[in-house]
């Protein structure tokens, strides 16, 4: 048994020693495993690109890595220990410890394990942004918390470019003159600009998804998707890259031509297609198409204006535009490989290569992306001044730089010049006696005076300066000084004439206008107030006024005589036609019947005189009113034609007219007087050639010529042939050529039916005249026609009463209406008249009285008594020589036809037909 304890103490003593020695080599093995581990983990964090910063519970630093130390320009030692809010710029370093400590209590983290972008504060006092993520750890009760810093400034640098690439990316969509749309490799819509809503009509909502092959007309549309799918599948194309002209479809249905470029582009993977649509419905310029970078920019350099010269980063010439050839006046070939400098007086010349290299070295700019005023030597050695701006880019890795040169010396001589050309303005203004010149501020006090408001308000510059405008205006108006002046601020302009006052309290008449001065930034810094006395003006338009009313009189005085001339020689002309055609039937082939011919030539003449001076009575009066209608002008144009043709023969000139499928709104008869006339001047003055009637469109109007190879017109007489009894080359009066009346009624007509008249004329050439006449739509049917002039009906006879106080007029009226089987009763007034019918059976069926009777009666009165006393409407004929407006519109107010004498007698037996019919 004691053996067996002494083994067993042993064994244990053993255990114990070995147990010893184990815990002595275990603390050796861990204490080196620990200092292995943290010389690893040291030397990870030392090479970390972040920053790497552990604080405790209490926010104090106890790691700081070398990446931490790079950031923050910290060394280790200044900060360990240190609480970490040193490392942070306001109000981050406030708020610290108090989230800490709110953390500690809560649990509710703000940052840790999300990650944050902050701001961090550098050792020399600078911020600069960071990505922050913090995360925790615990050991038992020990919390650590770990930051992994990154400085992220040239990250937000890159952020901000990129947002402003995008946002110029969106600017340039959303500004594009062309249509931009991307499509998938289906032809699905993605994105469409505001150019391409436009144009097609559709807003992006109605056509992003859908198929691309809705914006297109046949035979567009059904090809599409093929032409996608054959792509797909085999890679040929078509359109892509080159582009062509098809054809659009838009919202509305209509189509129209447009440019269309299409480029292809692999985002993510998936192809993309990008259309450029250009409406080239009203082309201005020649075919644009799109041509590759290197096409476009040879163009761009070849064509500008400016010298353009790109170099490379040690002054080389790399190349030279045109416009530089010829400002330098060396050939590119002269330039490319010879350093810039050559282009340079001193002491540009010599300070340039220093300029470059410390640009190359140091980054340090004077001129690029700044532009400024040097001078440059040409190849004769004379020096210009230049507005010189640089660029710089990389191509290949490469600094190139680009230099835009313009000579600006015309715009110095321009600029010496407008500060010339502004002294001799101030010296003028200053000295300018007619009119009042002066500025005024904002609130429309006077800021500038000149001469010319001195000697025409009275008022020195002294004194004048720093007034109010309202001074000028009389007492009854002073609340136009400010009303102008609003007014000026609404619409950017105001001018008036009105009564306006001295300092003297004298009034005159002036112009004003007055206009907003603006500042380079668009900003209202005033306005300039010109005015001017026109009170001899005014003056001399009062008189001129007063002058045009008594030409009116003297117009309306002719007027009357004229009616007055017309009533009195119509009277024997009347007698002369009754008597002349009861003679023709009792003569026969007598030898007196040449005579009665001839006489009744000049009864015809006669007529036709008083018929034009009708004419232009009844346009004067107003009693002409139009009667517009749709009608075709093929018939109307037909139908002169054949009036026209045979006169036109007779003459031997040949006379065309060009078919018109036109339909024109207007009074068909009185377009034709107008045309008739036209065409009567052009076969009396054209004596050989020919003559052409015929239309042309002229948008909501249909232009009605008569062209001839006539005598033609001087220039200085175009506007007179639209006078009364002005006939050109007839100073004779020869009244085979007409009146001279005809054109004085188509000006009347041309204002009646509010078409206008135009007229063309070379002397020796031939004449060109035009009516325009509103057009409603063409069409080669003639579904409008003019009714012919009805036939005449049957003849009815009956009883028919004729006052006149002409007795001669009486006969003859009496033997016509005789020979046409009427029963006639003749009267010279009113009162025989009456006495007459008393012993008849019957009333009259028919009376015919002359407008002016004996004793200042009238034909209208009598026959009003006449049917008062028979109590019926007895239909009745009144007759005057009297062209006066007033004799129509004194007819038409008591419903009587009207004829003027010399009435012929066939005209008065068909009217006489018409009125008597049951």
């Amino acid at each position: 048994m004691e053996i067996d304890v002494t083994i067993l103490g042993l064994a244990v003593f053993v255990t114990m020693v070995l147990n010893g020695a184990y815990l002595v080599w275990h603390h050796r093995y861990s204490r080196v495993s620990l200092q292995r581990a943290e010389s690893k983990t040291s030397a990870i964090l030392d090479a970390a690109v972040d920053g790497v910063v552990t604080i405790d519970k209490n926010g104090c630093i106890e790691t700081f890595n070398a990446a931490a130390e790079r950031i923050f320009g910290y060394g280790r030692d200044e900060v360990i220990g240190r609480n970490v809010k040193m490392l942070m710029p306001e109000p981050y370093q406030s708020e610290h410890d108090g989230y800490l400590a709110a953390y500690k209590v809560t649990g509710k983290p703000r940052i840790i394990g999300i990650g944050r972008e902050v701001q961090g504060r550098r050792k020399d006092g600078s911020v600069f942004p960071m990505d922050l993520a913090v995360g925790e750890s615990r050991n038992g009760d020990r919390r650590l918390f770990a930051g992994i810093v990154r400085d992220i400034t040239e990250r937000k640098a890159t952020e901000q470019k990129l947002l402003e690439s995008e946002a110029k990316t969106r600017a340039i969509l959303d500004t594009a003159a062309d249509g931009i749309i991307t499509i998938d490799e289906n032809g699905v819509i993605m994105t469409v600009n505001p150019a391409a809503e436009r144009l097609f009509g559709y807003q992006a909502a109605e056509i992003v998804g859908r198929n691309i092959n809705m914006l297109m007309p046949e035979p567009y549309r059904s090809a599409h998707d093929g032409y996608l799918a054959w792509y797909r599948n085999t890679g040929e194309r078509k359109i892509i890259g080159i582009g062509r002209e098809v054809e659009g479809l838009r919202k509305d249905g209509t189509t129209f031509p447009m440019e269309l470029g299409v480029g292809e582009a692999v985002v993510g993977g998936a192809r993309i297609f990008t259309g450029i649509v250009r409406d080239t419905t009203e082309r201005r310029r020649g075919e644009d198409k799109l041509r590759d970078s290197e096409a476009k920019t040879r163009a761009i350099l070849e064509t500008a204006v400016d010298g353009i010269i790109t170099i490379d980063e040690f002054g080389l010439v790399l190349t030279a535009n045109r416009a530089a050839e010829r400002l330098f006046q060396y050939s590119s070939d002269e330039m490319v490989g010879r350093n810039i400098n050559m282009l340079m007086p001193e002491p540009y010349h010599s300070a340039h290569d220093n300029y470059l290299k410390r640009h190359r070295d140091t980054g340090e700019r004077r001129i690029i992306g700044i532009g400024r005023e040097v001078e440059g030597r040409r190849r004769d050695g004379t020096t210009f001044p230049m507005d010189l701006a640089v660029g710089e880019a990389s191509v290949g890795g490469k600094r190139i730089f680009t230099g835009i040169v313009r000579d600006i010396t015309a715009r110095k001589r321009t600029e010496e010049a407008l500060r010339q050309s502004e002294e001799r303005l101030r010296l003028l203004v200053d000295n300018v006696r007619d009119y009042a010149i002066t500025w005024l501020d904002v609130d429309g006090h006077i800021a500038s005076w000149n001469g010319g408001a001195e000697r025409l308000y009275g008022w020195t510059a002294e004194e004048a300066i720093g007034m109010s405008t309202s001074v000028f205006y009389p007492s009854e108006t002073k609340d136009m000084a400010q009303r102008s002046l609003a007014k000026v601020r609404e619409d950017g302009r105001y001018e008036d004439e009105g009564w306006r006052v001295r300092k003297d309290g004298s009034r005159f008449w002036a112009h004003v206008v007055i206009t907003p001065l603006w500042d380079a930034g668009g900003h209202m810094r005033g306005y300039v107030r010109v005015s001017r006395d026109i009170t001899d003006r005014m003056r001399v338009e009062a008189e001129l006024r007063a002058a045009k009313d008594e030409a009116e009189r003297a117009n309306m005085a002719k007027s009357k005589f004229l009616a007055a001339a017309s009533h009195d020689l119509r009277q024997p002309v009347q007698a002369l036609v009754f008597f002349a055609s009861a003679l023709e039937s009792k003569i026969g082939r007598s030898p007196a019947a040449t005579v009665l011919g001839d006489m009744k030539g000049s009864l015809e003449a006669l007529n036709v005189l008083l018929d034009a001076l009708l004419d232009v009575s009844r346009l004067d009066a107003g009693i002409v009113t139009p009667q517009p209608t749709n009608f075709s002008l093929s018939v109307l144009i037909d139908r002169l034609m054949a009036e026209f043709a045979p006169l036109a023969a007779d003459k031997k000139v040949t006379l065309t007219a060009v078919p018109s499928s036109a339909l024109v709104r207007t009074d068909p008869m009185l377009l034709g007087r107008v045309l008739q006339n036209f065409l009567t001047n052009a076969i009396r003055y054209t004596p050989r050639g020919r003559i052409l009637i015929g239309c042309r469109r002229m948008g909501t109007v249909v232009r009605i010529q008569v062209c001839d190879t006539g005598i033609g017109i001087p220039p200085d007489r175009l506007n007179d042939i639209f006078t009364e009894f002005y006939q050109v080359g007839n100073t004779e009066r020869d009244r085979s050529q007409g009146l001279g009346l005809g054109l004085a009624i188509v000006n009347r007509l041309s204002h009646l039916l509010d078409c206008k008249v135009e007229v063309r004329s070379k002397e020796g050439r031939g004449s060109m005249f035009s009516i325009d006449v509103p057009v409603v739509s063409y069409s080669s049917a003639r579904n409008v026609t003019f009714l012919d002039t009805a036939s005449r009906r049957e003849e009815v006879k009956g009883l028919v009463l004729v006052i006149d106080d002409e007795v001669s007029v009486l006969k003859g009226l009496r033997m016509v209406l005789e020979s046409w089987g009427y029963e006639v009763v003749t009267a010279m007034a009113e009162a025989e008249a009456l006495e007459l019918l008393s012993a008849l059976p019957r009333p009259p069926d028919i009376i015919i009285a002359d407008y002016r009777l004996r004793q200042g009666h009238t034909g209208a009165e009598a026959i009003l008594h006449i049917r008062s006393q028979f109590n019926r409407s007895i239909p009745a004929l009144l007759i005057t020589g009297d062209t006066a407006p007033e004799r129509l519109r004194e007819a038409e107010a008591h419903g009587l036809n009207l004829l003027h004498k010399p009435v012929q007698p066939g005209k008065l037996r068909d009217v006489l037909a018409e009125q008597m019919q049951p």
